[in-house]
């Protein structure tokens, strides 16, 4: 195992957890992440998805 991988997926279990037991912030994550990457680099605006020639 990686130095601080059993952390990390610990992490991010209870974030995905957290998120289903409470689907009003997981929308609003959602609206926050689509708001903040529009118009960023990590986004093809054509297609409104991660596009791997962009990175």
């Amino acid at each position: 195992m990686f130095a601080g991988s059993d952390m990390t997926s610990l992490a991010l279990t209870w974030t995905f957890l957290l998120l289903a037991k409470h689907p009003d912030l997981q929308t609003r994550l959602h609206t926050e992440l689509l708001l903040f990457l529009h118009g960023h680099m990590f986004l093809d605006n054509s297609k409104k998805e991660a596009n791997v020639h962009s990175l």
